[in-house]
């Protein structure tokens, strides 16, 4: 398995106010919330990776665990535990690096 400091960085975006954080916090969890629930519409037979190891195949008791992640990485997302009202507006983000 790789090393943890070979795995890619994800960006950081630098915050400027409170709604600029709530705006990006509201926009990652709803991405997460996206893929996470996209994972769940592959078909069986389909060939993954995680990049470090050999690709398997979705299918049998591997898919059943597979889909049983997703939904505890769902539940877990859940809800944000606050409310805020945020109207998403494409603002180009400033990338720290």
């Amino acid at each position: 398995m790789t090393d943890k400091a070979d795995m890619p960085k994800p960006e950081t975006v630098s915050i400027d106010s409170l709604d600029q954080f709530v705006r990006a916090l509201h926009q990652w969890h709803r991405n997460k919330v996206k893929v996470l629930s996209h994972l769940m519409t592959i078909p069986e037979g389909t060939e993954v990776t995680d990049g470090l190891e050999n690709p398997k195949l979705l299918q049998g008791e591997f898919l059943e665990g597979f889909i049983l992640g997703l939904k505890v990485a769902l539940h877990e997302m859940g809800e944000l535990p606050f409310e805020a009202e945020v109207e998403f507006v494409d603002q180009p983000a400033k990338i720290v690096h």
